[in-house]
């Protein structure tokens, strides 16, 4: 009897330290990126255009770089939980190895909630691309937004979480964060969001013939004529930009040619062709202005297709950064030759009295912002969702109407990417203030970039 006491005892012991060992094995099941909601990231992604919209001084170059670091740091934080994909910047390094980041290390020890990790940092990125140095470019109610929207998912994801791993997830994921912007303070960019930056007064604007002139409705001082020089996220994009028309008054040039094309042009515009101009015009503080535009339509279709997590991430991740090298390498063009616009050339040579349909930007008009950025955008989303998808932008389908209910903005619809890219940089040879020149070669220098971020290997 006592031996089978003994032996009863003993065998106790062995299944109850079994089970155990299961229910703590249960325990320390690493969490993977089904913590991470697709919600999350679009809520994250829609905020950001939001912020993006309400900033005066976030102009079209500066939502392209607040993307770009915004969308680097929601891929990088949850970078480890997607087994098929390595580090962004990793993948960089291939192409640059210059390239820097001190990021966080992970500890192999704790188990990280991925989505805890994506929500901080998240919420931390913005904070700090749009708050910094005593200068708030968020309104109290946007910061609150961006507040609520950090505590709604941080209470939603810690559901059934330790506390030990609430914490840590969450000091990982700022640390992403933090090491990220610290490394855009270096890019030229930083801190160049007040309106001194902007329109720096002591920039002197070189005179010569054909040079870009400020015009009567663009008396501020040229917008960020050093933003060529920032550095690129990927260095293949320092494109070569081919020298523009030679200047020439003369009325059978090229030269005279493309700018009286716009003027030809803007005498006889239909309603199509007006309702094409002001749908892309995209002006800051009305709109997250063209890269917003651009990235809000890769947001929306990515969303409509029910794309999965990595390309979600990844795709985004390209986009935003085709867009910024995009802009840095126009803004480049533009400052390098400092072309006039339309506006100066047809009232000096052509007709005094004219003016663009569109307000002339504060800025030359060698290469187009919207055509250089439009074609890198339609080239990463050719490579997700092919060369002959049928879509619908309806980014600006809620802001009714102007002048007296005659112009609508309707919803666009197009049969490729190719096709919008072309119409948004078509559309600013309607609204008078680019050549076919400034759109035809913008659009070769931005599909150039996008295929070099189509070519950039995320996965392992």
């Amino acid at each position: 009897m006592r031996l089978f006491l003994v032996l009863f005892f003993l065998v106790s012991n062995i299944c109850a330290e079994g089970f155990s060992q299961k229910k703590s094995l249960k325990k320390s099941v690493p969490y993977g990126l089904e913590t991470v909601p697709k919600g999350l990231i679009y809520d994250w992604a829609k905020l950001q255009l939001r912020c993006s919209n309400t900033n005066f001084y976030w102009t079209p170059p500066i939502v392209a770089r607040g993307l770009a670091y915004s969308t680097f740091t929601m891929y990088e934080s949850v970078a480890p939980a997607m087994t098929d994909y390595q580090s962004a910047i990793k993948a960089m390094r291939l192409q640059d190895v210059n390239k820097e980041i001190n990021f966080p290390i992970v500890d192999s020890t704790k188990n990280y909630h991925w989505g805890l990790c994506m929500n901080a940092a998240q919420a931390q990125i913005m904070l700090d691309l749009f708050t910094f140095d005593d200068y708030d470019h968020l309104t109290s109610e946007t910061k609150a937004e961006v507040i609520a929207l950090e505590t709604k998912w941080q209470e939603q994801l810690s559901k059934g979480v330790s506390k030990e791993v609430i914490k840590y997830s969450i000091q990982h994921g700022k640390a992403i964060s933090k090491s990220i912007f610290e490394w855009s303070k270096t890019d030229g960019g930083h801190n160049k969001y007040h309106h001194y930056d902007n329109f720096p007064q002591y920039y002197v604007l070189p005179k010569f013939e054909g040079s870009y002139q400020y015009t009567h409705r663009t008396e501020r001082f040229g917008l960020l004529p050093f933003w060529g020089k920032n550095r690129l996220f990927i260095s293949n994009n320092l494109v070569e930009i081919p020298d523009p028309i030679k200047y020439s008054t003369d009325k059978n040039s090229d030269y005279y040619k493309q700018y009286n094309e716009v003027y030809e042009v803007s005498k006889k515009l239909t309603t199509e062709q007006k309702e094409m101009a002001i749908w892309w015009a995209d002006r800051a503080t009305f709109t997250a202005t063209a890269a917003g535009h651009s990235f809000s339509i890769a947001l929306d279709l990515l969303e409509k297709e029910n794309t999965k997590i990595p390309q979600l991430l990844e795709t985004l991740f390209k986009v935003s950064i085709a867009l910024n090298d995009a802009m840095i390498a126009c803004w480049r063009a533009k400052y390098t030759y400092l072309n006039e616009r339309p506006e100066t050339f047809i009232k000096r040579e052509i007709d005094p009295n004219w003016s663009s349909y569109l307000f002339t930007p504060a800025f030359p008009g060698y290469v187009s912002g919207h055509a250089t950025q439009a074609a890198a955008m339609a080239e990463v989303l050719t490579s997700v969702l092919g060369s002959k998808y049928k879509f619908t932008d309806s980014t600006h389908a809620n802001n009714g109407s102007i002048d007296g209910g005659k112009l609508k903005f309707r919803p666009r619809h197009f049969n490729s990417f190719a096709d919008a890219a072309k119409e948004t940089a078509d559309s600013r040879l309607y609204g008078g203030i680019h050549t076919s020149q400034d759109n035809i070669v913008g659009a070769k220098i931005g599909s150039q970039i996008g295929k070099n971020l189509v070519l950039l290997r995320l996965k392992k």
